[in-house]
């Protein structure tokens, strides 16, 4: 009777059959949780021409590049999923980016003369990030 008991057990109850769905649906979750944070933060950039507001998210001028160049990774290893801007191969000196979420300064030089540009934060991928951390719950029912 003990034999087939445990059979039934084993059966019943297979703990690395719980961890394997547990994996891919924390895959799942952080496939998605990515996308969303990237494409919330997409449609935070409005297009125009001018400067946005202090505080709100950059606008996206004519090539949009900013809006383009927003990406996420999915790193199996860590179960983590990094969210952000991709530098363009032209701008590795300069972190636009990072200047826009954040705000700072920017020296260069235009016809040979040095020059000091200050932005104002404009975040757009931390706002993102906060809306969507109440779904992640509801995401893994």
């Amino acid at each position: 009777m003990s034999r087939v008991l445990a059979k039934v057990k084993d059966q019943f109850f297979n703990p690395s059959m719980i961890g394997t769905y547990l994996d891919k649906k924390t895959y799942s979750v952080l496939n998605r949780y990515g996308a969303t944070v990237r494409t919330i933060a997409q449609r935070s950039m409005r297009k125009s021409s001018g400067k946005s507001p202090r505080g709100m998210p950059p606008y996206s001028h004519n090539r949009q590049l900013l809006r383009k160049l927003l990406f996420y990774h999915l790193d199996k290893d860590s179960k983590s999923v990094i969210v952000g801007p991709v530098l363009k191969e032209s701008s590795k000196r300069v972190m636009i980016p990072k200047v826009q979420e954040f705000g700072g300064t920017i020296t260069g030089f235009i016809h040979k003369k040095r020059t000091v540009s200050r932005y104002p934060a404009r975040p757009y991928m931390k706002p993102a990030a906060e809306q969507t951390q109440g779904k992640i719950a509801s995401w893994y029912k």
